[in-house]
């Protein structure tokens, strides 16, 4: 379902971690190449396993990340979700449902690829702060499994 657009998403595009790290004047290129969407609650807007073809940010609405059976986290405005598949035709790592109405951004691969013609240095920014967020999330990670790991990585006294 296509929304229009609404003047606040532009603001909700800057509390992006990735978009936020972009020039306004770079987040407005972006924001030309970008589809809207709107899907009501229980709507699954992508499955895990799936080929991906774009990338989504949420301007509205909450929606839910779900591997394997197991509901992992919620999404809220200004979270983005996909972006590996602006890269490659990378499979869904998960599944994202609306657990509220959502309004979403979409950039798919094809008009990524436009962009990286178009407006190469734009692009590149783009996948600069994409890569930004991925390595901060899987600094994060890495620092939660040592955590949960804890004492089983110290060796065991023998007392």
């Amino acid at each position: 379902m296509v929304s229009d657009r609404e003047p606040l998403d532009l603001d909700v595009l800057s509390s992006n971690r990735a978009l936020g790290r972009l020039t306004d004047e770079d987040r407005l290129a972006v924001w030309d190449i970008l589809d809207q969407l709107a899907f009501p609650r229980g709507t699954v807007i992508v499955r895990q396993g799936d080929e991906g073809d774009a990338m989504y940010l949420l301007l509205e609405g909450e929606a839910m990340v779900e591997r394997d059976g197991l509901t992992l986290r919620p999404l809220v405005a200004g979270d983005h979700f996909g972006e590996l598949s602006l890269v490659g035709h990378a499979r869904r790592a998960a599944t994202i449902t609306a657990a509220r109405g959502v309004r979403l951004a979409r950039l798919t691969a094809a008009r990524y690829r436009e962009l990286v013609t178009r407006a190469p240095v734009v692009a590149g920014r783009l996948a600069e702060a994409l890569a930004f967020t991925l390595a901060a999330d899987l600094v994060a990670m890495t620092d939660r499994v040592g955590l949960l790991l804890g004492d089983r990585l110290l060796p065991r006294r023998t007392e």
